[in-house]
């Protein structure tokens, strides 16, 4: 079983052939399990128990609008670090740039998780905003008929929305502000993000 796990361990061939090399055809049924197997079964066990250990991950969705674009980061959380998945960002459209605050966020989280859905859907992740009444889009009754459709998309993913400063949500911040900047770059076969170019 542990053969299945053979890509999340490093040098798993060179540890793992002293286990197989006495299961071979030319060898006699009695299995010759000496300290070498000993300690090759006690490296490969360890290294499923123990640190770094596979787990799913925990997803964190920053979004962020303002009056020229929308932009979004997807982020993994690991012992309270947050480290960067992938980045989206896009102008706004001449009619979206009319929208209200409350309207132009809601559409920068409808369109980031849409964009990502193949890393959220079917899975509970924590959605981030410095725009404190997206809180209550699930439970307020709107008569904004935009705000009222979105809230019915959202139904769909399983989600935790969590009220954050402006300045801890510089990332998708800076793309809002950046869209003049970015590039479309493929991360992997099924989706598509623009990027952000860093210039140093």
């Amino acid at each position: 079983m542990i053969g299945y796990y053979r890509k999340f361990i490093l040098n798993f061939t060179a540890i793992s052939v002293l286990l197989t090399g006495i299961t071979k055809n030319e060898q006699p049924n009695e299995l010759k399990w000496r300290e070498a197997q000993n300690q090759a079964f006690k490296a490969l066990n360890s290294h499923t128990a123990n640190p770094p250990i596979l787990r799913l991950p925990v997803f964190v969705l920053q979004t962020d609008a303002c009056n020229e674009g929308i932009g979004a980061i997807l982020l993994q959380e690991e012992s309270g670090a947050k480290h960067p998945v992938a980045f989206a960002s896009r102008k706004l459209l001449i009619r979206e740039s009319h929208y209200s605050t409350i309207e132009k966020e809601c559409l920068a989280t409808v369109w980031a998780i849409q964009k990502i859905q193949n890393f959220l859907y079917g899975k509970s992740f924590i959605l981030e905003t410095d725009h404190q009444p997206l809180l209550y889009l699930g439970k307020a009754q709107y008569q904004n008929s935009c705000l009222r459709r979105w809230a019915l998309t959202f139904q769909q993913y399983q989600f935790l929305v969590r009220a954050i400063r402006g300045s801890e949500n510089v990332g998708a911040d800076f793309l809002t502000r950046h869209t003049d900047i970015l590039i479309k770059q493929s991360l992997c076969d099924c989706l598509s993000f623009e990027v952000v170019l860093v210039c140093c």
